[in-house]
């Protein structure tokens, strides 16, 4: 048989089964469609899970280690609190270590040691007076200035005064303690604004025009640069009495500790130097009176900016 006679065989007989089912009843089977076939390249996520890669930690805050107690050797004998104060202990971070430090009670002068008082000690025998006549404005046997704080002291000189009279050198935390306003935390003794009227310092400025004034860092006006600010007409050459700024005192009554003299301490910067604290009389820019407190100087140098003052232990309160 032929090819296209089997063609057309197998259609018949597909055809006469097709009416026999229908015949009977049977319903053809239905067709079926398949679903596509997956892709053959997986899809990839571009978004990484958890396990595959882990996060990192957030880094924890180191905790603030404990205050370092600060509290000086008491004075050999039981000072003279007469032209003192009793300032309160506390905690806070110093500006010139950037360390937290506890702070016991402890007495500070309330004036800058007086010319007429170290004297007094060199005349007991008891203070020298090498290098005095230091500088420019030396103050040490001027009839006009047995007022003004004593200057071209140096450190051993200082201690030696305030060993005399009982006391000691301040620290330079309760120095800075002291000049922010203890507990207050202030930018200066007496608060927040420099006007310029609370304190005596030099203030090297002129006029350039209304409401601008020219700050020089230089006698030879070749460093200067202008700011806004409180126009001074008058220039302090020299130190000033101790007391004669009282808008400038702290809420405790301590004057000086922004302007007059420096203030040599006794902590020792290295082996060859010791911090000296407060800008003194030759300062020429307003900002920097407190802003860096203290300095590392040689503490065998005599200036005519330099004085102290002095300060003493707070003894233990009795037992109940």
């Amino acid at each position: 048989m032929s090819k296209s006679k089997l063609f057309w065989a197998s259609i018949l007989v597909g055809l006469a089964g097709m009416e026999a089912c229908s015949a009977a009843g049977i319903a053809p089977p239905k067709r079926t469609s398949l679903a596509p076939l997956a892709s053959a390249t997986p899809s990839i996520s571009t978004t990484a899970t958890a396990s595959e890669t882990p996060s990192a930690p957030e880094e924890e805050e180191e905790p603030e280690p404990p205050p370092e107690p600060v509290q000086p050797p008491p004075p050999d004998k039981a000072p003279e609190t007469k032209g003192m104060v009793l300032l309160p202990g506390g905690t806070f971070k110093t500006l010139m270590s950037a360390r937290l430090v506890k702070l016991v009670p402890f007495w500070l002068d309330v004036a800058e040691v007086t010319a007429a008082a170290y004297e007094a000690c060199v005349k007991a025998g008891k203070c020298t007076d090498e290098g005095l006549a230091c500088g420019e404005k030396p103050n040490y046997r001027k009839w006009d200035k047995k007022s003004h704080p004593i200057n071209c002291v140096d450190q051993s000189q200082a201690r030696a005064y305030c060993e005399h009279v009982g006391k000691r050198l301040p620290v330079f935390e309760e120095w800075e303690w002291a000049a922010r306003a203890t507990t207050r935390g202030w930018p200066y003794p007496w608060g927040e604004g420099l006007g310029g009227e609370e304190l005596c310092w030099r203030r090297s400025t002129r006029v350039e025009s209304i409401g601008r004034v020219r700050h020089c860092n230089d006698e030879a006006k070749k460093d200067c640069f202008f700011v806004s600010g409180v126009v001074h007409e008058d220039r302090v050459e020299g130190t000033c009495p101790t007391r004669a700024y009282p808008a400038g005192n702290s809420p405790e009554g301590i004057s000086d500790l922004a302007g007059n003299v420096g203030e040599w301490t006794q902590s020792e910067e290295s082996a060859n130097s010791f911090y000296a604290c407060g800008e003194g009389w030759r300062q020429q820019y307003q900002l920097n009176m407190i802003e860096t407190p203290c300095w590392a100087s040689d503490p065998a140098e005599h200036l005519d900016s330099e004085g102290f003052r002095c300060a003493s232990t707070a003894p233990e309160p009795a037992a109940p």
